[in-house]
């Protein structure tokens, strides 16, 4: 073979392609730790990895993690300057430094430092990792154990590899064969033995059969194959240096120089498809033959500008630079088609990959995503005229007509038809708002504030408008809604939607029964309908924006009117109703604001759909039904039920809820109402200024399983901190001093990202799974022994144990390939183990025997106390018949008691006696002390009044003291509060008693008497001051122990003399036994739920007439 090098010889086409058909868009990461990228990498759990100059980020589409350097913890990164990740297990990824190479686990969701520093380039075989550094040499990590070997150079040592440095500029430096490592390095190329630690170096010489030159860019491997009849060498190295091409052959270490090339920078070798290729500083060039002796070499780049190549695919590759472009290069069959794309002008490269048939440009201002656009949405606007407005739009079989603020347009077969203006047809030039509709016999109907019938085949019309004689006319008002029903004998109905009302004109008789709107009628229609359906069994649904749903019996008789009810969690919970449509026995309903809701019947109830469940929006502007899909148009774009494929999809989810929106090209507008038309595997979308048209079968659908991956798993504990949790071998116990336990997890996408779904499941408590809709966490806490409860991402579970599993869909409503899986053991406290209960019941049978030979000792005491139990009842309700029986029945006074005792036997007492004379004594007392003996005091206190025949207070107190003092029970005293009460006044008398509240009906005041006495049984000798007081009608007299001021709350704190008198001025007014209620109620509250400890007495006289 001659020595020959085509050099003019050129594989290069002009491209066919231009910048016009790739979209660039900025790929926006919230919240990203810095603009200036280094790499990417999209991980086998469908994360992206993004190096930045301040940190890690870890980005799922939707959600982005930052991961930063803690000097003062090694489980983090070990700096922020980070470069690059790669990945070569399914267990964690490796990340490049400027100090080091860090390995972060998925599983323990943290970093280890390994002792590699400052690497570059790296390769690998099945036991090692093989590093470039830039000053430190080359290491050797070992796969199984982590551990580290590093190879420098040592000027002592002519063992060592030649040199210690390498630069980012070199491509594939290290190549493992057999036991041999081979280096390049920027001075001299190295053959490392990594079994004897002996190294050969091969350095430039003068000779030909040297090294071109001591700088390796790249080495590059040619095997069997590769060797063909053109490729006539194999197992020899490549070796592309700063000054040509050298053939290096591992057998004998001979070297051999391809002249031609000689003072050439080559970058790099690399395989298209069976071509190889050598990037050189003059371009790109396909080796077409080579033996040890020759090259022949044909140009098929001219990649001047650019001096890294990076390879996409088996017959792609990429050239770039820093530059603010690249080039794209194909092999399609045997020829190169190349072409340049063009970035922003601040955009200058650091890296390029390609994932999923999109490039990501890794860029100092960014990160940017170039896809090639799909022609499956062009524009239909050419048939409109400027400033033509599209107002509503209705199809059948054969037509579809577009009513416009100008014109009538009728198209058949997907072409325009006939345009009618709308002057010749209503009269009217032009025109804002309007409604049609379009019957399968050719008749279109037109409603603006009159109705228009139009004969499409013969151009008659017929024109119907509101009389005021009140004839047969439609109601009055403007139009707003048509539709049209057709009965068994071809009978058509059209339903007029009005402001006022609804009319239903019989169209062939052309009588109209108008049901004008009136909102006190039992079973009226409502005013205006949004949708109206026939059911099969005759019935009607009408919707109303306003109102919400109503549904009508065949003879227009309200069965039922649909809204929310608290109690029903299957009501519907929308009064605004744009649409209705029935598709396979269900009614679907579109609402504003609230979704889409599904209906079957009354027991099932309706079923929502929101955006958390996939909708584009909770605006619903209409529907279309074809064979096998429900469209739902909305405001910010299009959802649709792929029915042939729902039941195979998340065990019956219906997760094949998938949209065209902004990511397929969908142009967002104005949508009409209804606004949609499908023609010939065609869907066309209207917005009032603009069609677009869809090829819907051409549509991208991501039909690639998503992954679903655990992100972060924390606990928090009993003091409420949180603590990372590591779970191991995928079981969870959830003990008693943990409060609850968090689970993030995360599926990635990248494309229609807010669609995407996680569900969970824990058996045996779910057959179906639960929608975790917008969370992305899972929070699980014990209910002890109460029941399990679930709430969206919230779990509550008692003691036992279960499975977990947790899966995914992406926005085709495609499942993950994987699903999470954990063991979740709900453990008690130990006091409430199996063992401990073990312990209680031997326990148990050990009281119980103890308890029986102990029982013949306490029966004598348990009948001693029962005795004294049965006294002290006998005493309390001795202290009870005590007390007056009744209140006195007085057309004077209104009167009105109340006690409550702190103990069984209380101290407090109170007392009526009437005189002949119709005068009236009222005693209100407390003794000292509790239980029995303060039971006698009131005893003795009860004799001495009932034998004392007096009226007076004074002497009344002197006598009972006396009484009380000779009895001499110790120190028990009575103290005592007298009233008498006689025509228009009153005489008052205490002994050691709380004040006397008396309101003055005259004054609207309250006053508070105080009457400075010894209590009973004190003094012998004792005086006892009585007041005289006027009592006049709506006056009010209020008795009280000091159980009631001294009442406390759980604080402590005690209610006090200052709020019982403004309880009784401020309801002063109110009768004796509402003044009396109150009081009691300003206790209770005060003392919310407390027992009292003291006795409660309260005594309230109201004067009823002068």
């Amino acid at each position: 073979m001659k020595n020959v090098f085509l050099g003019l010889l050129l594989l290069v086409y002009n491209s066919t392609f231009s910048q016009s058909n790739f979209l660039i868009n900025k790929f926006d990461i919230e919240n990203i730790s810095a603009e200036n990228i280094n790499s990417i990498l999209l991980d086998k759990n469908n994360f992206f990895w993004v190096s930045t100059p301040e940190g890690l980020n870890r980005y799922d589409g939707s959600l982005n993690s930052i991961f930063k350097s803690n000097p003062f913890d090694s489980t983090t990164l070990s700096n922020n300057l980070v470069y690059e990740t790669f990945q070569i297990d399914n267990n964690g990824l490796y990340i490049k430094s400027s100090s080091g190479l860090d390995y972060f686990s998925y599983s323990k969701n943290n970093f280890f430092r390994t002792d590699v520093r400052s690497p570059l380039y790296h390769t690998r075989d099945n036991k090692n990792i093989y590093l470039s550094s830039k000053n430190d040499g080359i290491f050797i990590l070992e796969l199984e154990n982590q551990t580290t070997k590093n190879l420098k150079f040592d000027p002592r040592n002519p063992l060592s590899i030649s040199s210690s440095n390498f630069t980012p500029n070199q491509n594939d430096i290290i190549l493992s064969l057999d036991d041999d490592l081979w280096i390049g390095t920027i001075y001299g190329l190295n053959r490392y033995n990594i079994k004897t630690n002996l190294n050969k170096r091969f350095y430039q010489k003068e000779d030909n059969n040297s090294l071109n030159s001591n700088t390796i860019n790249d080495l590059f491997y040619i095997d069997k194959k590769l060797s063909n009849e053109k490729i006539n060498i194999s197992n020899q190295i490549l070796a592309a240096t700063q000054s040509g091409l050298s053939l290096i052959n591992p057998s004998n270490n001979e070297i051999r120089n391809y002249s031609e090339l000689k003072n050439w920078v080559i970058y790099n070798t690399f395989t298209i498809d069976d071509d190889i290729l050598i990037n050189t500083i003059n371009g790109i060039y396909l080796i077409d033959e080579i033996d040890e002796e020759n090259i022949s070499l044909i140009k098929i780049v001219n990649s001047k500008g650019f001096s890294k190549t990076r390879k996409i695919t088996n017959n792609e590759f990429i050239l770039y630079s820093s530059s603010n472009s690249f080039r794209r290069v194909i092999k399609n069959k045997n020829e190169y088609v190349n072409y340049s794309i063009t970035l922003p002008s601040s955009s200058k490269i650091n890296d390029i990959k390609n994932y999923k048939g999109a490039y990501y440009i890794s860029t100092e201002s960014g990160l940017l995503r170039v896809t090639e656009k799909l022609n499956s949405l062009t524009k239909r606007n050419n048939d409109l005229l400027l400033n033509e407005k599209i107002i509503s739009i209705k199809e059948n079989d054969y037509y579809r007509v577009l009513l416009t603020n100008y014109r009538v347009l009728l198209y058949e077969e997907d072409e325009l038809s006939i345009a009618y203006d709308l002057i010749n047809l209503i009269g009217e030039k032009e025109i804002d708002i309007a409604t049609i509709y379009l019957d399968e016999d050719e008749y279109l109907f037109l409603g603006t504030n009159k109705l228009f019938i139009i004969d499409l085949y013969t151009d008659e019309i017929l024109t119907f408008e509101h009389s005021r004689e009140g004839l047969n006319s439609i109601i009055e008002g403007e139009i707003n809604n048509l539709s049209l029903f057709v009965d068994e004998s071809f009978n058509k109905e059209l339903w007029i939607s009005l402001s006022s009302g609804i009319s239903i004109l019989n169209v062939e008789d052309e009588i109209f029964k108008n049901y004008k709107f009136n909102p006190r009628s039992k079973n009226k229609l409502p005013n205006g309908f949004s949708s109206i359906i026939k059911m099969p069994n005759e019935e009607i649904l009408i919707s109303n924006s306003n109102t919400g749903l109503y549904r009508y019996s065949k003879s227009l008789e309200l069965v039922k009117h649909y809204i929310f009810d608290i109690n029903d969690k299957t009501s519907i919970t929308s009064s605004s109703i744009n649409s209705l449509i029935d598709y396979n026995g269900e009614v679907y309903i579109g609402t504003n604001g609230d979704g889409l809701f599904i209906y079957e019947n009354d027991s099932s109830g309706f079923k929502n759909f929101t955006r958390n469940n996939g909708l584009l929006s909770n605006n619903i502007l209409g529907f279309l039904k074809t064979y096998q899909h429900l469209f739902i148009l909305t405001d910010k774009g299009i959802n649709y039920f792929d029915f042939e494929v729902m039941s195979s999809l998340t065990d019956g989810n219906n997760n094949n809820l998938r949209n065209i929106n902004g990511e397929d090209g969908l142009e967002l507008g104005k949508f009409l109402q209804d606004g949609l038309s499908f023609y010939d595997d065609f869907l066309y979308v209207f917005t009032d200024d603009n069609i677009q048209k869809i090829d819907f079968y051409n549509l991208f659908i991501d039909y690639e399983n998503p992954v679903i991956s655990l992100v972060s798993s924390i606990i928090i504990d009993e003091n409420y901190d949180e603590i990372k949790l590591n779970i191991e071998d995928s079981i969870i116990n959830l003990t008693d001093d943990i409060t609850n336990i968090e689970l993030t997890v995360s599926s990635p996408s990248f494309y229609k990202t807010d669609n995407t779904q996680m569900f969970y499941k824990l058996e045996p408590l779910n057959d179906n799974w639960i929608n975790l809709e917008n969370n992305k966490n899972i929070i699980i806490q014990s209910s002890g022994f109460a029941s399990n409860n679930f709430a969206e991402n919230k779990i509550l579970l008692k003691y036992g144990d279960y499975k977990l599993r947790v899966k995914s869909t992406n926005s085709s409503g495609i499942e993950s390939i994987n699903q999470l899986e954990y063991t979740i053991s709900v453990t008690p406290p130990f006091y409430l183990t199996i063992y401990a209960i073990i312990s209680y019941v031997i326990l148990a049978f050990s009281s119980i025997y103890l308890y029986v030979k102990y029982s013949q000792g306490r029966t004598k005491k348990l009948m001693e106390d029962q005795r004294k139990e049965e006294e002290l009842e006998e005493a309390h309700n001795l202290q009870m018949g005590l007390l007056a029986k009744e209140n006195p029945k007085r057309k004077d006074l209104d009167i009105s008691t109340y006690i409550k005792c702190a103990t069984e036997v209380g101290g407090d007492y109170y007392d009526f006696i009437e005189f002949e004379d119709g005068s009236l004594l009222v005693i209100c007392g407390d003794a000292t002390g509790h239980g029995t003996a303060s039971g006698m005091m009131v005893s003795i206190t009860k004799a001495g009044l009932l034998g004392i025949d007096s009226k007076d207070p004074n002497l009344i107190m002197k006598t009972l003291n006396k009484i009380i003092k000779k009895v001499d029970i110790g120190r028990l005293r009575m103290s005592l509060n007298l009233a008498h009460f006689q025509n228009g006044s009153m005489k008052l008398s205490s002994a050691a008693m709380p004040p006397i509240y008396h309101f003055e009906n005259k004054n609207k005041k309250v006053d508070e008497i105080q009457i400075s006495n010894l209590p009973l049984g004190g003094l012998i000798g004792e005086d006892f001051t009585v007041l005289n007081k006027k009592f006049s009608k709506g006056d009010v007299l209020v008795m009280i122990s000091d159980g009631l001021p001294e009442a406390p709350n759980k604080d402590g704190e005690l209610l006090d003399y200052d709020a019982v008198k403004e309880c009784v001025e401020k309801n002063s007014l109110k009768s004796a036994e509402e003044i009396k209620n109150e009081l009691v109620k300003l206790s209770d509250n005060w003392m919310d739920g407390l027992h009292n400890p003291d006795d409660i007495t309260i005594v309230v006289c109201k004067k009823l007439v002068n």
